[in-house]
């Protein structure tokens, strides 16, 4: 079963490979889900968070935000 991944717009586009494996593997070791939010994962790739969601009822992994771990956070 591969998932198809949708990518935000504003998503900075170096750690496209990291959000693309997603595609094969929606909850990779490491994943965590984000304190607060029912649907919300994470995960790091060097000093980058990706947070997304995974919608398994249509295998789609929705890339909502990447940023700096310092400050992806603030954004939301």
């Amino acid at each position: 079963m591969t998932y198809r991944v949708e990518v935000a717009p504003e998503v900075l586009r170096h750690v496209q490979a990291a959000v693309e494996l997603l595609a094969q593997a929606p909850r990779p070791p490491g994943v965590k889900k984000l304190v607060g939010e029912d649907n919300l994962l994470r995960v790091r790739t060097r000093d980058y968070q990706i947070v997304y969601e995974i919608h398994d009822d249509v295998l789609i992994v929705l890339v909502l935000a990447v940023g700096n771990r310092r400050d992806i956070y603030q954004r939301r």
